[in-house]
């Protein structure tokens, strides 16, 4: 994982929770066996994951391997991965990770296309149809770009324009300045980086008032911060983490996810993030399987795949051959910034049908 450089944004929260629930599960084991997680900082390089992806497939006592941290580091490892025939469980964003489906690969955090519908349907809602794209030049970001164009005229919403910005920049004037003089009625921002929270304040300065969207990118209370006020009103798709004691009672993650919280945040006293959530479901996932099917490589492969109403931080988990992310559009809910905090657009309901408890 990117503990360190440009995507420790990211990889930080990836490692303390890996650090803090391997920690907890230490006491008991794993079915009787003890637990070690390796974790080898990457620094966001293709190169090293690499490195460190073969020296991982080569050990016999590892029997999945969890991350990493960015969808360009992933799409690296994936086919040594499926060559070696061990389980990759990751929880990098992309949806290209899955496309086509392989064998031994499976992704935690929720689709990229289930955000962007939700995104367009939110457009639709505000009477937003003409909207300015800004990505930034990650994977994520390259992707996102290509996404929202194939997606958006299913929605109604016509893209007018594309601008990205260098993943080290330290502000977004030129990408918003060249949307500016266009007859656009809002801004999307998909993006993976810090500089994104500067997206709505430039905006303010230079007199835009138009809505502001933002990717599941933006699930970060540090973001908002940069902002300031300008991102009051700011509209994205955004997972439970954020806001667990807001979830009704009887809601499946409402506890797990209200302790994962909890604990992290006393523990390395900062906000909770999506980021880390996904790592924790990558590692009980893990867990779960070598409860259920044993230390095999391949009896693990076969028992994600056949995982079913697995509730966990990100969502309630039901992989199938066709299906390794296993998590559906009701993994998100529209969120808004108001006064400098998160909140539902719309208060989540308790789902119909009780999922499997954990």
């Amino acid at each position: 994982m990117a503990s360190t450089g440009t995507f420790s944004v990211a990889g930080s929260y990836h490692q303390r929770t890996l650090l803090m629930v391997s920690q907890e599960l230490s006491a008991t084991g794993v079915s009787g066996r003890p637990l070690e997680v390796i974790i080898k900082d990457t620094n966001g390089s293709p190169d090293k994951t690499v490195t460190f992806c073969k020296e991982l497939i080569d050990d016999p006592s590892v029997l999945a391997i969890l991350g990493p941290s960015t969808t360009g580091e992933l799409l690296q490892v994936k086919p040594l991965c499926e060559e070696a025939h061990i389980p990759l469980i990751c929880y990098a964003s992309g949806d290209v990770i899955l496309e086509p489906p392989t064998k031994y690969t499976f992704k935690t955090s929720p689709r990229d296309v289930h955000a962007a519908a939700l995104l367009f349907k939110a457009m639709k809602d505000k009477g937003v149809s003409r909207i300015g794209l800004i990505t930034d030049n990650t994977g994520f970001g390259k992707m996102g770009w290509e996404m929202v164009d194939a997606m958006a005229p299913d929605y109604g919403i016509t893209v007018v324009e594309r601008v990205m910005f260098d993943r080290n920049a330290t502000d977004v004037n030129e990408a918003v300045d060249k949307l500016k003089p266009l007859n656009i009625d809002g801004i999307l921002t998909w993006a993976s980086v810090p500089t994104q929270g500067l997206v709505a304040k430039t905006m303010r300065q230079i007199g835009m008032g138009i809505p502001v969207f933002q990717s599941h990118g933006f699930g970060n209370i540090k973001y908002v911060e940069q902002g300031g006020i300008a991102c009051e009103g700011t509209i994205f798709p955004g997972t439970k983490v954020l806001l667990p004691n807001s979830l009704p009672e009887g809601h499946p993650q409402k506890a797990f996810l209200a302790a994962y919280k909890r604990n992290y945040e006393e523990r390395f006293g900062e906000p909770a993030m999506v980021f880390g959530t996904d790592a924790c479901d990558a590692l009980m996932i893990a867990v779960k399987a070598v409860e259920l099917g044993g230390t095999d490589r391949e009896k693990l492969r076969d028992t994600i795949e056949n995982m079913k109403g697995y509730v966990g931080a990100g969502g309630v988990f039901s992989f199938s051959p066709e299906d390794h992310n296993g998590l559906g559009p009701e993994a998100f809910d529209m969120l808004v910034v108001r006064s400098n905090r998160f909140a539902f657009c719309k208060r989540p309901e308790k789902p119909a049908t009780p999922a499997a408890t954990r």
